[in-house]
């Protein structure tokens, strides 16, 4: 027993002097006790300390890596006055003085380049932002002495540039709705999908039939480009009456209201039209019921206006 006090004894002497405290300055044992526990604590705190900077380091790395293996090996594009089509595709978002310069020139360069554009351009459409990479992103910003141009997803101002090039192209890019329609229907993609989506409601009659199909996405964002645009095809938007009163009468308000607007601003099919929205306008949702009204207006109905009915009732049940 006293040889196992007089190895701890001597444990915790050395250890106080490897750290550099003076053993004779422990007035009794709970002291060293306090001490040493102080001590560990202070240990297992710097390890994490150093976990986490070597964590840091590892990404910033890892991010390096991924930037260089980049520019080792450019994509083949095309190029305007001996700039690459993904200069002009970022001078359309960037407040960089040469953006700026350029950006006036950006339409003029995208219609140069053409249809050699198109590749380029579906592949940065497709673009979907990693959990890795938002990581490597998240880390660079809090690294202050990290460049800025760690601190953003460059890939991200490119696919927005896309976008612009495609609404640029119009018609001349109808070689590629395949490919667009395809990034649409896949379901676990989200902004990308958004995106392709957006630039086929711009294609006109070519993209009509897949515009209309578009209305039966569960995706609310690519539903409500849809609707919007189905709006400008007259009296091409007859197939889509049916799926506008599903809107109508679905779950989603906004949605809804969205659809109560393009059936009076289609005014087509007035059998199936008028009595949905007459349901709608009898519904217990008052911004859906309020675009009902003015939908029955365009079709030359007059019901009272949802927004008197409701102030007559509020009025009612204040009184005494």
């Amino acid at each position: 027993m006293n040889d196992s006090r007089e190895r701890r004894a001597e444990g915790e002497t050395f250890v106080a002097r490897v750290i550099g405290l003076n053993p004779t300055s422990w007035p009794d044992r709970r002291s060293r006790k306090v001490t040493l526990a102080r001590v560990t604590e202070s240990s297992i705190l710097l390890s994490a300390m150093r976990k986490h900077r070597k964590r840091n380091v590892a990404i910033l790395a890892g991010l390096l890596t991924v930037l260089a293996v980049k520019f080792a090996w450019p994509e083949r594009q095309p190029s305007y006055q001996g700039r690459p089509l993904t200069y002009w595709l970022n001078v359309k978002n960037n407040d960089d003085d040469d953006a700026v310069r350029d950006a006036p020139q950006f339409e003029e360069a995208i219609r140069a380049m053409g249809t050699n554009c198109l590749p380029c351009l579906v592949r940065c459409i497709a673009y979907e932002p990693t959990a890795w990479k938002n990581k490597l992103i998240n880390v660079s910003v809090r690294l202050q002495w990290s460049p800025e141009s760690f601190q953003e997803d460059r890939d991200l101002r490119l696919a927005a540039g896309a976008v612009a090039a495609f609404k640029v192209l119009g018609p001349r890019a109808s070689p590629v709705i395949s490919q667009l329609v395809k990034l649409v229907k896949e379901r676990s993609r989200k902004a990308s999908a958004e995106r392709a989506a957006y630039v086929l409601t711009s294609f006109g009659l070519e993209a009509q039939a897949i515009v209309v199909d578009m209305l039966d996405d569960p995706r609310p964002l690519i539903r409500q480009g849809a609707i919007f645009r189905v709006r400008e095809f007259g009296t091409n938007a007859l197939p889509a009456i049916p799926k506008l009163i599903a809107i109508l009468n679905g779950s989603d308000d906004f949605c809804a209201m969205m659809a109560a607007q393009t059936l009076g601003e289609l005014q087509l099919r007035p059998d199936l039209c008028i009595p949905a929205l007459t349901n709608a306008l009898q519904s217990g949702r008052f911004e859906v019921a309020q675009e009902a009204h003015r939908s029955l207006g365009q079709f030359g109905l007059v019901f009272p206006d949802p927004q008197d009915v409701r102030s007559r009732v509020l009025m009612k049940n204040r009184q005494p």
